[in-house]
């Protein structure tokens, strides 16, 4: 895993939960988020995908967003070759 992000689309609210990588209101969660950061990380970590990972989002104070809360999260990977068990 590389990174988890919160974010408010570029859009939003007219067409939320469609993150683009020209969105530039978003936050690590790591930063704001310690304990779901770590959460994240046990569910998410070294696997192919995040089964049960419980959803969360944050209040969001980012200029021209209104206040509006995140509206999505993303994870970020590295792609690695070869097979990984888990």
């Amino acid at each position: 895993m590389q990174e988890a992000l919160f974010g408010v689309s570029s859009n939003f609210p007219d067409t939320p939960c469609n993150p683009k990588a020209t969105d530039t209101c978003r936050e690590p969660v790591q930063m704001s988020s310690p304990d779901y950061y770590q959460e994240i990380l046990e569910h998410c970590d070294g696997r192919r995908d995040c089964n049960n990972l419980r959803a969360d989002r944050v209040a969001w104070p980012c200029e021209g967003t209104g206040g509006f809360a995140s509206d999505y999260m993303a994870i970020g990977y590295i792609c690695v070759e070869g097979e990984i068990t888990v």
